[in-house]
This record gives structure tokens, C-alpha cells and sequence, in this order.
């Protein structure tokens, strides 16, 4: 049988808040941010860091967030209004490919419910808190666990659904923090340890891939962090942006799962709320782009309960597409080399050119074809050679089609730089001006 990681059930990262020094801003200040940071994120605890994280660039693109070390661990109490703040040296940290049954038995036997996962408590990798350990994976694998020990004759219950009971048992510890339940599961799960080591599932086999023509969801960076709009929401901005080197927040004024056709959002830099608008995970590629402006390059992806993400997780929390982060990524660029590529064929079944041809958008370039006869022909008043307002878009201009449909396959294909809205807008507007005479090509 396979045994479950510690990795296979922990957060698979972690969202830092920063603290301040006390000469900035008093610790009752900062608790308080830390319950608003906590209680937007349904969070029971969050891993504290005393320096700002700086994002590494590769090929001018953002490449990798490096965090400050956790210096302490924020614990939101039982009334949700207050929290703890703990050395993090007093916590636990296990290896990540620690098997399942020494996990619980390391949240079970130590004095702080939950385990930090990494090489050490300062640089952990991942989080898991007791609400993480409920849940239908866990009791699959516990069943398992007890028919493979009971197999081994290392388990005296004979029960086929003891398994089910340890679950039970499990849940009503993390509930009621029993100390005599807790000694009881201890003894439990000793009987059922397979002490060894065990591997961590494959990321490919549980990463979401979504299907047909690109849409938000292929694109879309989930979850996005928040805070609600309350007390001194500007300092838990802080406190949030700064620890993970978050641009934006959304700041939440309702709940998570009723976010209108607008939001707001707050990018801790500037400490002022803007408003940004919604779409759905299914909303066109090309819908996006066509809203998206100067002013507002940043939308949110309302949550989508019957969406299953990573690892069979539902997608419960709002996701952020923004143009000069998630637009940059590989779906959108391939979807608008094929928009490119598409009009080519177009231009060249209009221009009666064999579409193996390796004629290139450049050879149909109204503007420069003969240009000496037309420009005699104007001289005389002759104005029929001029090209039309659309032509023009492809073929001139900084922001052209043409010029946008170079830069991708030249330049940004290859990791350098990126495209900016306009470009954007200018490859999908000439996609749809030929519309019509790719369907008709593909009829023929």
C-alpha cells in the first residue's frame, strides 16, 4: 500500500505575515491586523517574518519570492478576537516525506497542535494544523494503514472498521483537546506506524489542467490573498503585502463567496483602494483582454466551488489575473500565436496565396506594395489605393498587428520582454476582422 507524506496534506507553501517594530507601530496594533489577516484567510495560524520578501526576476519576469525567516508563529484563539504569538523555535519540523501516521503523531504529541514541514523550523516549506488532518484522504490512508498492520499482526483490534473508529477518534482529539483521548490515539497510531520514510506524490498527477479554448481558469493564479475592510486594514496590508510581496490584495467588504461585478482592491504600496472588476473561471481569454485597459490591467476570478483544483481541492477562494504577471504565462501566449497564425491563413485564402506558402504577413503589406505607382497615382488625385482603417491597424503603427505579432514570436516566445494590452488587443482584433473568412476556410 502507499502511505501518505506529510508534503501530500500540507499547504504546499505558506503565506507569511511581517511584524513591525514596535517603535512603528505598538504589538497590540499589529495583533490586532494579524486577527483581521487570519480571519479573512479562514486561517488558524500564520508563520511571522521580520524582513520584506524580495521577488527575484529571470529574462525581465518575475521568477522566485524570497521570504524573510520565520522568526514566530501567530496562533488565532478560540474566540477568533486575539492571538498568540510563539518563538518558532518552540515548534516541531519534520521532513517533508515523513509518512503519514508519524505526522499525526507528531500534531498529537507535541504541545502546539500542528507541524512545520522543511529542513528546519526557520526556512519551513509548508504548514499542518489540526483542521488539515480532516479530511477524506486522511481517513482512506488510516483505513489502510490499520488493514496493512492488522496483515502484519501488529494490530490486536481484528475489527475491519477500526480504521474508521482511529478517524473518529482523531477528529474528537482535534475538537476536544482530551488529554486522556490524546494518550489513547498516541498508543493508537504507535501500533499502526510503518516507520519509514515514504515518497511524495507526483505534482503532475494532481495539478488541474483545464480543457477546451482558453478561459480564466488557464491562466488565473489561485487563491488571492485578502483582508477585510475593518479596523486599521491598511496596516494588516501591510503586514500581508510586504511579508509575501504581494502587489495586490483584495479587500473584502462581504463574503468571499458573493463578490459582485466589482471589487476593491488594495496594493499595500500605496494604501489606496481601487476598483477592479470580476469574471467568472470560464470567461474567454479574449474577453479578458478586451476589458482589460491602461488604468485596470488586474481582474478577480470569483471562487467556484464545483471547479476541483490541485489535489482534488475545490477552488473555495477568488483567484487574480493581472496582465503583466498571469497574461505573460504560456496559455495566453500560445492562444495569441495561434490568433496570429490564423490570420495569416486568412490573409493569404483572401489574397488567393496556397496556405503552404512561405509567404509571411509582411508580403501582403498594402502600405509598402507598389508603393512608387501609387504614389503617382495620388498625385493625380487618384485616392482609390488607399488603404482602409483596418489595414491600417495591422500594417502601421508602434501598436500594429503586425508589429504585436513579431514581438511574440520573436521576442517574448523566446523569454524577452512581454506584450502589453494593447498589443494584445490589436492580435485579437484582427483575429475577429477575419472571422468570417476562417470559418469559411475551414468549411471549404
Amino acid at each position: 500500500m502507499e502511505f501518505l507524506s506529510a508534503w501530500d496534506i500540507s499547504s504546499k507553501g505558506l503565506i507569511f505575515s511581517k511584524l513591525f517594530p514596535e517603535q512603528d507601530y505598538s504589538i497590540d496594533e499589529q495583533k490586532n491586523a494579524l486577527v483581521n489577516i487570519l480571519n479573512t484567510q479562514e486561517f488558524d495560524m500564520i508563520p511571522i517574518v521580520k524582513k520584506a520578501a524580495i521577488t527575484e526576476t529571470f529574462l525581465g519576469k518575475p521568477d522566485k519570492t524570497i521570504t524573510g525567516d520565520i522568526t514566530n508563529i501567530a496562533i488565532l484563539n478560540e474566540s477568533k478576537t486575539d492571538v498568540d504569538l510563539i518563538d518558532v523555535n518552540l515548534t516541531k519540523c519534520i521532513p517533508k516525506d515523513t509518512n503519514l501516521i508519524e505526522t499525526l503523531l507528531a500534531i498529537t504529541g507535541h504541545q502546539f497542535s500542528f507541524v512545520l514541514l522543511g529542513n528546519d523550523s526557520r526556512n519551513a516549506e509548508a504548514i499542518i494544523t489540526p483542521s488539515m488532518v480532516i479530511c477524506e484522504d486522511v481517513k482512506n490512508n488510516l483505513i489502510l494503514a490499520c488493514a496493512h498492520a492488522q496483515s502484519k499482526g501488529k494490530l490486536n483490534d481484528k475489527h475491519a472498521d477500526y480504521g474508521i473508529k482511529l478517524f473518529k477518534m482523531l477528529s474528537e482529539w482535534i475538537e476536544n483537546k482530551n488529554s486522556e483521548l490524546n494518550d489513547e490515539l498516541i498508543k493508537s497510531l504507535n501500533q499502526i506506524n510503518p516507520k519509514k520514510r515514504v515518497p511524495m506524490r507526483d505534482d503532475s498527477d494532481i495539478i488541474y489542467v483545464p480543457r477546451g479554448e482558453v478561459s480564466a481558469q488557464h491562466v488565473m493564479k489561485f487563491p488571492v490573498a485578502g483582508i477585510r475592510k475593518k479596523g486599521d486594514y491598511i496596516l494588516a496590508s501591510k503586514m500581508l503585502g510586504q511579508a509575501n510581496d504581494f502587489d495586490h490584495l483584495l479587500l473584502y467588504d462581504t463574503h468571499k463567496d458573493k463578490l459582485g461585478d466589482t471589487v476593491l482592491m488594495l496594493n499595500h504600496k500605496e494604501g489606496k483602494p481601487v476598483s477592479c472588476w470580476t469574471v467568472s473561471y470560464d470567461t474567454k481569454l479574449k474577453t479578458i483582454i478586451n476589458r482589460m485597459n491602461a488604468g485596470k490591467q488586474v481582474c478577480i476570478v470569483k471562487p467556484n466551488h464545483d471547479l476541483r483544483l490541485k489535489g482534488g481541492e475545490r477552488m473555495a477562494w477568488p483567484a487574480i489575473i493581472q496582465v503583466n504577471l498571469e497574461l505573460q504565462g504560456l496559455s495566453t501566449l500560445k492562444e495569441l500565436g495561434r490568433y496570429c497564425s490564423e490570420v495569416e491563413i486568412a490573409m493569404k485564402n483572401k489574397s488567393k496565396v496556397s496556405p503552404k506558402s512561405k509567404s509571411t504577413i509582411g508580403s501582403f503589406n498594402p502600405v509598402n506594395n507598389n508603393k512608387e505607382q501609387r504614389n503617382k497615382r495620388m498625385k493625380k488625385g487618384d485616392f482609390s489605393s488607399r488603404v482602409s482603417g483596418q489595414t491600417e491597424k495591422i500594417f502601421t503603427g508602434i501598436n500594429s498587428f503586425n508589429n504585436a505579432r513579431n514581438k511574440l514570436f520573436h521576442e517574448v516566445l523566446g523569454g524577452h520582454g512581454k506584450l502589453n494590452i494593447n498589443e494584445m488587443k490589436n492580435i485579437i482584433e484582427a483575429h475577429d476582422h477575419y472571422k468570417t473568412s476562417l470559418e469559411r476556410s475551414r468549411l471549404d
